[in-house]
């Protein structure tokens, strides 16, 4: 009975599946239906729901992995067979080919993982990595090592600045100069709308801006700097101190952006300037088919709603450091770490009067 969706499953034994699941209803063919269509006549009707055996699915692909990121089913995996001309268009229910950042960067990580344990599985979940940002950088370098006899006369903060990002490594972590560096030089580079949008378009495709880009990309240095006094007073700002996570009296700095796996989103600055994360990654889950199964999760800021609670934040720290804490499968290790105790006692059948009221 639910909409379309994606379903992926895992077992013990190694096994994977994936399903794109849905009631889905089986449409006349000819017409089209990405139009308006009559609904008072019978050939537009459906002519049912689509069982479980038409719908998108893959048992056991030889890829050894698959991802699902909000991306199309061919592009779960490398080599996935799940192509669009095999099934109904409203089966498929998506454009061949759609792909995003995360789904791009958990198939080159995932795709070069062939013993992985929970720690390489942690790194892929918290991976900060910039979509597009070797693109970027690539060509940044070889504009500036174009006109070095230039760069070599500019002030130091400038040349300073210039090092960062060159030497930047893409990754948005919370103790990075570089990454607060890299995100205004990108946020003065979008002000030339013509030319962002052509650089956009071809770091998607992995492919470094040609030398007519040059200009551009060496004058967004000198913008961002600009930009970054004026927000902060500073250009030597780490990623942390201006993005944070927390609620309460809790400030935590936080790494990942959009445009990462760990793809976070903050509002807009408070009065010290500071951004807080509002969306993002928000049901974080390892789980590892070990004897005995071993799982860790978080949630994010911490269980409690009420601010007097311990745990309105406490688990703020565990985004900020990129941890997540082991979930209790067994009484055992439940009884370990219970902090009270309730008893509910319900009344039998036997206890209550014929008018189904408790008895004294």
């Amino acid at each position: 009975e639910m909409w379309p969706t994606n379903l992926l499953a895992a077992d013990a034994d190694g096994n994977t599946y994936y399903l794109g699941t849905g009631r889905i209803p089986i449409r006349p063919v000819g017409l089209d239906w990405t139009r308006p269509l009559d609904g008072n006549t019978s050939a537009t009707a459906w002519r049912g729901m689509h069982p479980i055996a038409d719908l998108v699915q893959i048992e056991n692909p030889s890829s050894g992995y698959m991802q699902n990121n909000n991306v199309s089913p061919d592009v779960m995996f490398e080599g996935s067979p799940l192509t669009s001309d095999r099934y109904a268009p409203e089966v498929y229910g998506e454009r061949a080919g759609n792909d995003n950042f995360r789904g791009r960067r958990a198939v080159e990580l995932l795709s070069r993982t062939f013993h992985g344990d929970v720690t390489d599985m942690l790194t892929i979940l918290f991976d900060e990595k910039w979509d597009g940002a070797d693109a970027f950088l690539t060509a940044l370098r070889r504009a500036l090592n174009g006109d070095a006899a230039a760069a070599a006369t500019r002030p130091a903060e400038w040349r300073r600045f210039a090092d960062r990002l060159a030497r930047f490594d893409g990754f948005a972590r919370q103790d990075s100069r570089a990454a607060l560096g890299f995100l205004y030089w990108r946020r003065a580079l979008s002000e030339n709308a013509a030319a962002n949008r052509d650089l956009v378009r071809l770091t998607l495709r992995d492919s470094v801006p040609g030398r007519e880009y040059d200009s551009v990309l060496v004058a967004a240095i000198p913008r961002a700097m600009e930009l970054l006094r004026k927000d902060f007073g500073s250009t030597e700002l780490t990623f942390g101190e201006v993005f944070r996570v927390g609620r309460g009296n809790v400030s935590l700095p936080l790494g990942g952006f959009v445009g990462t796996m760990r793809a976070m989103a903050f509002g807009p600055p408070d009065a010290r300037g500071h951004q807080w994360v509002r969306s993002g990654q928000r049901q974080p889950l390892v789980v590892a088919f070990t004897r005995p199964i071993q799982s860790f999760t978080s949630l994010n800021f911490g269980q409690s709603n009420d601010p007097t609670s311990p745990h309105f934040a406490d688990q703020s720290a565990l985004m900020s450091e990129k941890r997540l804490k082991p979930t209790y499968f067994d009484e055992v290790d439940l009884r370990a770490h219970t902090q009270g105790r309730l008893v509910l006692r319900v009344p039998t059948l036997a206890s209550r009067s014929p008018t189904g009221r408790q008895a004294p």
